[in-house]
């Protein structure tokens, strides 16, 4: 996949954008079900519109990723959407955050750096 202006783009870049979208996607989700029934019809199915087409696009970049990179380092570091996902729940809906559910972020962002790190010494 090339980047801008034809320079090519690195794939962790490439799986960062997959883990931000794919994120994106679940927050707007759970934002059409939460206004469900109590906002226009026309927000729910702008924020449900945008959930599919989130997927789908993460869907093409997924292939992109798993072009460049074993998935074997790829799948591991597409868990940070496993942190971005309760986390922004948090941030935009108040939904709560339990210590074992920080713990458990915290785990898993020790597990996506140290997968980064060895993606990066592949190189």
């Amino acid at each position: 996949m090339k980047g801008v202006k034809g320079v090519p783009m690195p794939p962790l870049v490439l799986i960062a954008c997959t883990v931000v979208i794919a994120s994106a996607g679940q927050l707007a989700a759970r934002g059409g079900a939460l206004l469900a029934g109590q906002a226009p019809l026309w927000l729910v199915s702008v924020l449900f519109l945008g959930s599919y087409l989130a997927l789908a696009g993460r869907g093409v970049l997924w292939l992109f990723v798993l072009r460049k990179m074993p998935l074997s380092v790829a799948y591991p570091l597409y868990a940070a959407v496993f942190f971005l996902v309760p986390a922004g729940a948090a941030w935009l809906y108040d939904e709560a955050v339990s210590l074992h559910s920080a713990a458990g972020w915290a785990l898993i962002g020790g597990g996506v750096v140290l997968t980064g790190i060895r993606a990066g010494k592949q190189r």
